[in-house]
């Protein structure tokens, strides 16, 4: 099993965007519209398995349609204008898929953790892939603007909605099994959207936690640092000690979708570790 980490372009978003000042998600989000700080510039990370049961992707990113005025929805509008995305065609998820050798219409299966523009617009470079997307988080993203393209998927898609009904893993109460080898594997981590997942891949030298946006960065989940942008605060700082406390049973490596280190610890697979002391 071979797992790639690929930049499908760069974001630079507002600090209160990234780190959240107060619990209140009014309070948090007034504090993102009214910051005008810029961060460096941030990675979009997806992922590819080659995997004995096919190819599988989590996350596809956007494409460079998302410039268009009506490409995505008005909070993702708000999202593209203020963020500084920088995104190429030489960017785009398919375009460097196919570098590797890995053809587009061969992916057997998507897993989105979210429906962000930045994660999940790109699903129509993929016509022949089964995409698992959170029952939950579809929903509510058909219900109201919350930061999605879901509008321009091919008209044909029609997503498996995942209901998670194969049982506990670890801290997680519930699980989605992707393979039938039982080795990728979806759970549930909502918060900073309503049915956000995050994908773990057992290797035989450690745990991969592919985590979308469950934080940022590494640090701020070592920290208990909220995501700004989180939709439900609570809920995002109880899953986020759902995975250390994965850290915590076994050798994980996490990867969060928008950590500039994130490439470095899958190939070189660097757990992260709780600090006792602290």
């Amino acid at each position: 099993m071979k797992i790639h980490a690929f930049s499908v372009g760069r974001v630079s978003l507002p600090n209160r965007h990234v780190s959240a000042r107060r619990r209140t998600l009014p309070g948090r989000y007034l504090d993102v519209w009214r910051d005008d700080s810029r961060l460096e510039p941030a990675p979009i990370y997806c992922f590819a398995i080659e995997h004995p049961e096919g190819v599988i992707v989590v996350d596809v990113g956007e494409t460079t349609d998302v410039f268009e005025p009506r490409a995505v929805d008005l909070g993702a509008r708000l999202l593209v204008d203020r963020s500084g995305l920088d995104l190429e065609p030489a960017d785009e998820l398919a375009t460097q898929l196919e570098r590797v050798g890995i053809d587009p219409e061969e992916v057997s299966t998507v897993v989105l953790t979210h429906l962000h523009f930045d994660h999940a617009g790109a699903v129509g470079a993929f016509p022949n892939a089964d995409v698992l997307v959170s029952r939950r988080e579809y929903l509510a993203h058909r219900l109201l603007p919350l930061g999605s393209s879901i509008h321009r998927w091919p008209d044909a898609l029609r997503p498996t909605l995942l209901s998670y009904d194969d049982g506990p893993i670890g801290p997680f109460a519930a699980s989605h099994r992707v393979t039938d080898a039982g080795d990728v594997i979806v759970v549930p981590t909502p918060g900073h959207t309503p049915g956000h997942q995050s994908v773990l891949v057992r290797t035989e030298d450690a745990l991969l936690c592919l985590a979308g946006d469950v934080t940022f960065t590494e640090s701020q989940l070592l920290d208990d640092d909220v995501v700004g942008i989180a939709l439900d605060g609570r809920t995002s700082r109880r899953s986020a000690a759902r995975v250390r406390r994965l850290l915590e049973r076994e050798r994980v490596v996490y990867l969060p979708a928008h950590d500039p280190g994130t490439n470095r610890r899958l190939e070189e697979r660097i757990p992260t570790t709780i600090d006792e002391s602290d």
